[in-house]
């Protein structure tokens, strides 16, 4: 980052901790959006700028043996552990686990002191509140707001602390779920939609209503678990953030109106915003207050995390209305400009996350990269139109699966899935219950 630049986002950060105005949390909101914008323009779309590594077909038939072996395995175990329970059930299916995991190119570089139990263990409690907290929630929404766990776990080793599940990630994770649904339900009018945002803002400023139905009543007292947690008086700007993702995700809304035809640059704005939004409010929650570093490192993450969940929608995207760079860019004939431009940005945006402070800084940006380059990879996979023969072809050098892999694994999943859900004795209870014995204890020495 330039010096002047740097300097300009110093100053709004101070006028911020001074004034703790909504304004000056706006302005230095619009700085960060117009400081990724730019980074994004700059960004090649020129294969030649890639600096991947090659994968030969052997080396992709391995890593694919290994992935259906481990499946195979997995639903093996969990069947022997449904008919018998035994302790020899139960150790092999866990060492096979941890065989693949420990073994793994994606997944064997530790990112943190007790990983990988701390990350386990801190699913296992998500699903464990979630269910307490509300029996209705359907598995589908505990893996969508587990996404959001996970990302703010990544960010508490990003920041040097430890992994673990505190009610503030809890609280604002389980939200997704509620506000999510209600923003993307095809049953409820615009209108509707922006009125419960509205009442939503009205209880993120701290306002005491009461709840018109049971949705309400969830989602005001997620918001109270918060307050509990972080008083207002003490962490203005990470109700500043709550505030801003919520009308982002309000302004998110005109993005699904069909005649509304908006330009590229109000697209870009759009969710770059909401999606930095979503990952500062996650380190917020994390931290309560952030160093400048933090937040324009969180920011930037948000919005590659954004761009990737944005490629891996176009189909859906495509068909609801909802306009993004990728559906865009499919229209105008540029999808795959697009699509080497992000891999391209992922790239900057690790270089900016804040992990000086980790022992592990390497190993984190490492393992971000591979995840995130794997997810544009199967998703370039899955996507019939808007890319080329000769475009698909030149990328599949670069991943360590085959397309025709990449794209039929979705189904070999379900597949797995619905035989595991088939298993009468075996619950997500029971499998993080084996994955943790005698593992939740184990702390490493740095």
């Amino acid at each position: 980052m330039k010096k002047e630049v740097k300097s300009e986002f110093l100053k709004l950060y101070e006028d911020l901790k001074k004034t703790k105005d909504s304004k000056a949390f706006s302005l230095l909101v619009d700085a960060l959006y117009v400081f990724y914008r730019d980074i994004w323009v700059k960004c090649s779309e020129d294969f030649a700028d890639l600096q991947f590594p090659v994968y030969k077909k052997v080396e992709k038939k391995r890593n694919e043996k290994k992935v259906d072996d481990f499946l195979n395995k997995i639903l093996i175990g969990l069947k022997s552990v449904n008919n018998r329970n035994d302790y020899l059930a139960r150790d092999k299916f866990k060492n096979t686990f941890f065989d693949y995991f420990n073994n793994s190119n994606f997944f064997k570089d530790p990112i943190s002191c007790n990983y990988p139990y701390d990350f386990i263990s801190s699913t296992n409690d998500f699903i464990k509140k979630t269910q307490k907290f509300d029996p209705t929630v359907t598995s589908a929404d505990i893996f969508q707001a587990l996404r959001n766990v996970w990302t703010m776990n990544l960010l508490q080793t990003i920041f040097a602390m430890d992994i673990k599940l505190t009610y503030p990630i809890f609280s604002y994770s389980i939200l997704y779920p509620y506000t999510d649904n209600l923003l993307d339900s095809t049953h409820a009018s615009y209108l509707e939609k922006k009125e419960r945002s509205n009442r939503l803002m009205d209880r993120l400023k701290g306002n005491k209503l009461i709840p018109h139905d049971f949705y309400e009543e969830k989602v005001f007292r997620l918001v109270e678990i918060i307050e509990e947690c972080y008083p207002r008086r003490y962490y203005y700007c990470l109700y500043q953030s709550l505030q801003a993702i919520n009308s982002s995700q309000v302004d998110s809304l005109k993005q699904f109106d069909k005649k509304n035809n908006r330009t590229m640059e109000e697209i870009i704005k759009i969710s770059f915003k909401k999606g930095g939004l979503s990952v500062l409010t996650d380190a917020y929650l994390i931290k309560g207050t952030l160093s400048l570093d933090e937040i324009i490192g969180a920011f930037g993450l948000g919005i590659a995390l954004q761009l990737i969940d944005d490629l891996q929608d176009v189909k859906q995207d495509k068909r609801s209305g909802n306009s993004t760079i990728f559906t865009f860019s499919q229209s105008d004939h540029s999808l795959m400009d697009a699509t080497v431009k992000l891999l391209n940005f992922i790239k900057c945006i690790i270089d900016l996350l804040p992990t000086e402070k980790s022992p592990y800084k390497e190993k984190i940006e490492k393992v971000l990269s591979i995840n995130c380059y794997l997810l544009i990879f199967f998703s370039i996979s899955r996507l019939s139109t808007g890319y080329t023969r000769s475009f698909s072809d030149k990328i599949a050098v670069y991943s360590p699966f085959s397309p025709t892999y990449m794209k039929n694994f979705n189904s070999k999943l379900n597949s797995k899935w619905s035989s595991i859900k088939k298993l009468k004795n075996i619950s997500a209870a029971k499998i993080f219950a084996i994955l943790l014995e005698d593992g939740s204890s184990k702390v490493c020495s740095l």
